[in-house]
């Protein structure tokens, strides 16, 4: 073998295969060679990646095998895989750095595996390879939530992996009716003919070939999240290991992107889908006053823009769509690095923590309870607070950002389709997005303490109160108050991103799957911006009392959390209790039987007829056969 042969070998090695293997290797490395290792695969499945011709075609085979009577690609490199796969494995790459300090083989290994699946899944040209690279995701990205080792984690794992094991169960159906339909394996977009309307149609009429697309779809939407398949992300989210949210936030969800734009491009139930995550999504982040809770439900919210485009199906909104899930990468997962930065200095994960004090008064004998802020164990740096706004300003569509390049593109795609209504709902959106991660979070955890403290108004209980050596339940490590220099580097290597990309917009531009006719820097694209950073300072002014009171934000999982208990009761308690009085009346008609058949206290045959009865006689045999045949037979015939 020649080395060009070994050079067009190693070049043709599927990222995804590339990152699998390598994650075997770890439980052999040293710990701080882990994420050395991580970030090594990571480049290296770049430059293979981009290693290839780049083509504006709708496929490019790399690798092709045969399974049967089919023909599996299990690698395609065309312009939007490419661009997902990138993405993926930038977000690895700067996540990596951020757990340099990990000290947790399994976790390490999980995130691997876990960005091998991601990366397969959206450089997979056939089913088959989709599927099982979907399940791995799935697998993977729950080891996640268990690495964080915590109460409560367990249960929310195996709630995560239900929702994406009945996804995944949806998705092979879909799958397998498919396949029965038309013969192949091959992803193709189902481009002619459907809409919700003509699946509900055809559903009566060709139920084989319109429940593949349904089947599909509905396992597509749970990985998506869509309303109210979405109780899993904020439930798993905020649970998750600090490290692990960070790639969970950029993985999963958008994966799903890449299926539904892959799959489902102009669908139009994905516009009013769309609208409704973006709709809930902004509402409850304004609810919560967990900062992981409130960027999870911030995910949801930004996937209903990417999927209100895809059900747009123009070639400016499937771009939109598609840059839009680039630049949410970026920005999230660095306000998810922000959020773990913020747990270490004060010391929760919580924007505040309220404590009941007593007033003093003039009458010392009436005293009544009033709620206070408990402020940060330690005062968050500024540097932190300008990282986590480039975050924040993202998402919020900020001009010279990231945000600011795909969002506009979205909103510009509605307009030209005539979706005027969904329109505004995106703006109004966008402000509430504004408020909660722009306004909400920073308010609290560095504005607010401060002002108190200019003020006097500090905390009694925070002062004094040395938590150097003290681990919390809302961080993975002891409480230093010091992030290492890894994290900030990762995080500025984040916020950088954001800025390049926003500051340089043909960079993303060039890497979309069709010729980009659009330019952010004009003045509707502006001015709308302008417009939703002033509602959302207009709207924080009146509702800031509001946006902080204390309590559980109640979602769809209260369902299955609170029903949990008296469904077990009656599916599972009921079930034993049958089965145990059953079982008991067997048994005292076992030992009936016994002793009447052995004569026992002077019941019962003698024991030469005890012998004929235990004989069953031919005749006895012959007429249960004979029957049982003769009723089967009749049930045939009638």
């Amino acid at each position: 073998m020649t080395m060009d042969s070994i050079a067009t070998s190693l070049v043709s090695l599927p990222p995804s295969v590339l990152l699998a293997g390598g994650a075997l290797l770890i439980p052999l490395l040293p710990r701080y060679f882990r994420a050395a290792w991580m970030i090594l695969l990571s480049i290296l499945g770049l430059a293979f990646l981009w290693s290839l011709p780049v083509v504006q075609a709708s496929e490019f085979c790399v690798v092709s095998a045969t399974y049967g009577n089919y023909s599996l690609m299990p690698y395609v490199s065309d312009p939007l895989g490419r661009l997902f796969a990138s993405i993926f494995l930038l977000v690895l790459i700067i996540g990596s750095l951020y757990a340099w300090s990990l000290d947790d083989r399994g976790e390490s290994i999980g995130t691997m595996l876990y960005g091998a699946s991601a990366v397969g899944v959206v450089l997979a040209g056939d089913y088959l390879t989709l599927f099982v690279f979907w399940e791995l995701m799935a697998i993977a990205s729950t080891w996640l939530i268990w690495s964080r080792r915590e109460v409560g984690s367990t249960a929310v794992g195996v709630r995560y992996l239900i929702y994406h094991l009945l996804g995944g169960g949806f998705l092979l159906m879909g799958i397998l009716f498919q396949i029965h339909s038309t013969g192949s394996i091959q992803l193709q977009p189902f481009t002619e003919g459907i809409s919700w309307g003509t699946m509900g149609q055809d559903l009566v009429s060709n139920p084989s070939g319109t429940l593949g697309p349904l089947f599909l779809l509905l396992g597509v939407a749970v990985n998506a999240a869509v309303v109210p398949l979405h109780a899993w992300l904020p439930d798993a989210y905020a649970k998750a290991s600090w490290t692990g949210s960070v790639f969970m936030s950029a993985l999963t969800t958008k994966s799903a992107i890449y299926v539904m734009i892959r799959l489902f491009p102009g669908l139009d139930i994905l516009i009013v889908a769309g609208l409704v995550m973006a709709v809930f999504g902004t509402i409850y982040g304004l609810l919560s006053n967990n900062v992981r809770q409130i960027l999870s439900y911030s995910i949801i919210a930004q996937l209903g823009y990417m999927m209100a485009a895809v059900g747009v199906g123009s070639e400016m909104a499937l771009n939109g769509a598609a840059a839009h899930a680039f630049s949410h990468i970026l920005y999230k997962s660095l306000l998810f690095m922000c959020a773990g930065a913020m747990a270490v200095y004060a010391g929760r994960a919580t924007l505040v923590e309220w404590t009941d004090s007593q007033d003093d008064s003039m009458d010392r004998g009436a005293s009544s309870h009033t709620q206070q802020w408990k402020e940060p164990d330690h005062p968050l740096p500024w540097g932190l607070f300008a990282l986590y706004m480039i975050g924040a300003l993202s998402i919020s569509g900020v001009p010279l950002l990231s945000g600011f390049i795909s969002k506009p593109m979205i909103l510009e795609s509605l307009g030209k389709a005539h979706h005027e209504a969904g329109l505004l709902i995106l703006i109004a959106a966008s402000i509430g997005t504004f408020l909660h991660t722009g306004l909400k979070i920073p308010y609290a955890m560095w504005i607010k303490p401060r002002l108190d403290s200019a003020s006097g108004l500090v905390d009694v209980a925070s002062q004094n109160h040395d938590v150097d050596d003290q681990a919390s339940p809302e961080t993975d490590a002891p409480l230093t108050h010091k992030l290492p220099l890894s994290q900030w580097l990762a995080m500025s290597l984040g916020a950088g991103l954001c800025l390049l990309f926003g500051l340089a917009p043909d960079l993303l531009y060039g890497w979309l799957p069709y010729p980009v006719k659009f330019s952010p820097f004009e003045a509707y694209p502006i001015s709308e911006s302008l417009m939703t950073l002033s509602g959302g300072f207009f709207a924080f002014v009146l509702l800031r009392k509001w946006l902080y009171r204390p309590g559980r934000v109640l979602d769809l999982d209260w369902i299955y959390q609170k029903g949990g208990e008296p469904l077990r009761k009656v599916v599972v308690d009921t079930s034993w209790a049958v089965f145990g009085a059953v079982d008991i009346v067997v048994q005292r008609m076992a030992s009936s039987m016994t002793q009447w058949f052995r004569g026992e206290k002077g019941t019962g045959p003698t024991p030469a007829q005890r012998f004929n009865l235990a004989q069953p006689s031919i005749e006895s045999t012959i007429a249960w056969i004979v029957g049982t045949m003769l009723v089967i037979g009749l049930a045939l015939f009638l």
